[in-house]
């Protein structure tokens, strides 16, 4: 049995989603604003966090990013009527781990569910030198003398990911599978929105261009010197 928070305004989709989610054993935690479901964040631990891009109090994004800012790694889906690729960069960029366009089937939701849960949470790594930098894939830090910069834990990831790659082409979809998992139904836009953070982090220290995008096939990631 998983906790799971439902953070949406809609009463009669909120009721839903709860119903499904209950019948299949989770423990839910409904929240009818954005307000709510920020407050529930820093008093209760979940497994999963359902949030709805537009409520009252303060929308998805923002509880996303209060969320991820505790350093919490648990995956976030979001529901929303916007399907624009903007919105959906906006999404995984504050956050967001899966993104469902309203309306759907509730079949479709706990199909995504269930994914998402199965996804292992964390990872424990040596630390590791990306030239001067030292990296620590446990906390997420980039440090270089007394100047450090923290990763959120799907950023970390990634980094970790081109580093024991170094010198390979590596294909999107094989980057988004390591990092995501395979049952990961998203598209690219949540790997290119998690990779400007993680070359912003580097752009701290110069060493943004080591992860090369190669056009029309995927990344590759050059060792700094």
């Amino acid at each position: 049995m998983s906790s799971v928070l439902v953070a949406e305004d809609d009463e009669l989709l909120r009721s839903a989603v709860v119903d499904a989610l209950s019948s299949e054993g989770h423990k839910v935690s409904p929240a009818k604003n954005g307000s709510d479901a920020k407050a529930l964040c820093e008093i209760a631990t979940f497994d999963l966090l359902i949030l709805d891009w537009n409520m009252p109090g303060c929308s998805g994004v923002e509880v996303s990013k209060s969320y991820r800012s505790q350093g919490k790694a648990e995956p976030i889906l979001f529901l929303t009527s916007r399907s624009d690729i903007v919105d959906k960069e906006a999404a995984f960029a504050g956050g967001a781990d899966d993104y469902l366009t309203k309306p759907f089937q509730l079949r479709e939701l706990m199909i995504r569910v269930r994914a998402l849960l199965k996804r292992p949470v964390g990872f424990v790594e040596d630390k590791i030198k990306i030239a001067d930098l030292i990296f620590d894939p446990k906390s997420g830090v980039l440090s270089r003398a007394a100047d450090e910069v923290k990763l959120q834990p799907r950023e970390a990831e990634l980094l970790l990911f081109f580093a024991k790659h170094p010198g390979q082409v590596v294909k999107a979809e094989a980057v988004r599978t390591a990092v995501w998992g395979a049952d990961f139904e998203g598209s690219d836009v949540a790997l290119r929105a998690c990779l400007a953070k993680v070359r912003k982090a580097l752009a701290n220290f110069n060493l943004e261009k080591c992860i090369e995008t190669v056009h029309g096939f995927g990344y590759k990631y050059n060792p700094p010197k």
